[in-house]
Order: C-alpha cells, then sequence, then structure tokens
C-alpha cells in the first residue's frame, strides 16, 4: 500500500469521525447472544472489513473504517443530545478522575447511569473526597444540571452535566 493511500485512508476516517457527531446513522437492530448485544449494523461493517481484508482489497477495508468511525462517533455524541433535566440524585457514583482541588473546594469526573458529569464540592463533602482515587465507587447526594451553555471541549469530553455534591460517604 503507497503512503497516499495511507493517508488517504486517515484523512477520510478523521472526516467521518468529525463529521459522524451530526450525522444521525441508524445501526438497525440489536442482535442479544447470551449475555451479549451487538448492533447488527456494526456486524454487518465488520464483516466487510475483514471480508476486505481476506481478498486484499483495500478499498473494502476503507470503508469499512470510515463508516466504523463515523458510527463510533455518533455514538459518543449520543448522550450529549439527549440533555439531563435538573434533579437530586442520592446514590453511588463512580469516580471517573481523581478530585482536584479548586477554589475552596474539589472538582472531578463522576459517572451516574452511564452518564459522566463535571461534579464539584465543597466543606466537608470536598473533605471526605479529597484522598479518594479514580475508579472508587462513593454514595452521594448531589444535584444534576444540564451543561447548558458550556463550551465545546467540555463536551468533546463526554460530560453530559454538572453535579453539586452536597453530602459524600462511604
Amino acid at each position: 500500500m503507497r503512503h497516499r493511500t495511507l493517508l488517504a485512508i486517515a484523512g477520510a476516517m478523521w472526516a467521518a469521525a468529525l463529521v459522524g457527531g451530526w450525522i444521525e446513522i441508524a445501526v438497525g437492530p440489536r442482535l442479544r447472544l447470551g449475555g451479549f448485544e451487538l448492533d447488527v449494523g456494526r456486524l454487518v461493517i465488520a464483516s466487510v472489513g475483514l471480508f476486505g481484508w481476506r481478498t486484499r482489497r483495500v478499498v473494502l477495508v476503507a470503508v469499512a473504517l470510515v463508516m466504523f468511525a463515523c458510527l463510533q462517533s455518533a455514538a459518543s455524541w449520543q448522550d450529549l443530545r439527549n440533555p439531563v433535566a435538573e434533579t437530586s440524585f442520592e446514590g453511588v457514583a463512580l469516580l471517573r478522575s481523581d478530585p482536584t482541588p479548586v477554589s475552596g473546594g474539589m472538582r472531578m469526573r463522576i459517572a451516574v447511569d452511564d452518564r459522566m458529569y463535571d461534579a464539584r464540592a465543597w466543606g466537608s463533602p470536598a473533605g471526605w473526597l479529597r484522598p479518594r482515587l479514580m475508579g472508587e465507587r462513593v454514595r452521594i447526594e448531589a444535584t444534576l444540571r444540564p451543561l447548558n451553555d458550556a463550551p465545546i471541549w467540555l463536551r468533546a469530553q463526554g460530560i453530559a452535566g454538572r453535579a453539586t455534591i452536597t453530602h459524600a460517604s462511604g
């Protein structure tokens, strides 16, 4: 494969990933096998890519890679299209980053119900969260809010909303 071909494939994948967030792609029905769920669309794309790989057809591999990049990009933006409603939450959250000090409190990423939030805590919850590490599960009481006019760099990190932690415990 020539360098120009590789650059063309890389450019097409980059463009597909960039555009994928604004394109609604139907991946078809979900196939349930035992404990696994598979999207039929991803399964077809993987089959086309493997067939192209086995038969040494670069165009088929390139098309499969571009479609897969577009699908993954669309899937990563899907949660952000459905904003969270302002609500209170009481339960277990997963720390997705180490808590870092910010102006009198702590800032961290938390996962609640398969969505990631930019969380802040002040006072006693901040003191309790300070020694915690990424990957720990903590019981919290928090107010969850949508991002509203958040900068694009925050949305690009997969953040679905903001959280203000009012109580934290083990």
